[in-house]
């Protein structure tokens, strides 16, 4: 005995359908994005050539969609890569200069031989410096933590 269907069960299925064809290629394309940029670009065009090429019509509907949504998103990155601020070399860092400072003053007061007072001044607020920047990584690497004054 044959089935049949009414045209409401036809459109439910269909939009069904088209849901699952919608979210398996939102998955693909938060795979995709989360590659390298060239491995994404090779995904795209694997996909478009997957649509081209001379398959049956639904694979080539999923593959077409696929590729549509992919290519949307390597746009889209390359516009705001575009947008994007490059980075710029690290601000001076007071701290780290001083430090730098404080470890020329010792060379050089070995250099002069110094009195030993003056070497084990410098050597206690070199010590002193490499203890704060030390500190100061770690409260970097613990976020929540406020930065002492």
């Amino acid at each position: 005995m044959p089935k049949t269907t009414t045209q409401a069960e036809k459109d439910a299925l269909l939009a069904k359908m088209e849901r699952d064809r919608d979210e398996l290629a939102d998955a693909f394309a938060r795979a995709a994005t989360q590659t390298k940029t060239s491995n994404g670009w090779a995904s795209t065009t694997a996909l478009a050539a997957g649509a081209v090429i001379g398959w049956p019509r639904f694979l080539k509907k999923p593959l077409r969609a696929m590729a549509a949504v992919a290519l949307r998103d390597r746009v889209t990155n390359v516009l705001k890569r575009r947008h994007q601020r490059r980075a710029s070399p690290p601000a001076a860092n007071p701290e780290v200069d001083r430090l730098a400072q404080l470890a020329a003053d010792l060379r050089q007061a070995i250099e002069r031989i110094a009195p030993a007072e003056e070497i084990e001044r410098i050597r206690r607020e070199l010590d002193d410096q490499v203890a704060r920047i030390r500190e100061l990584k770690a409260l970097k690497q613990a976020p929540g933590q406020t930065l002492p004054r």
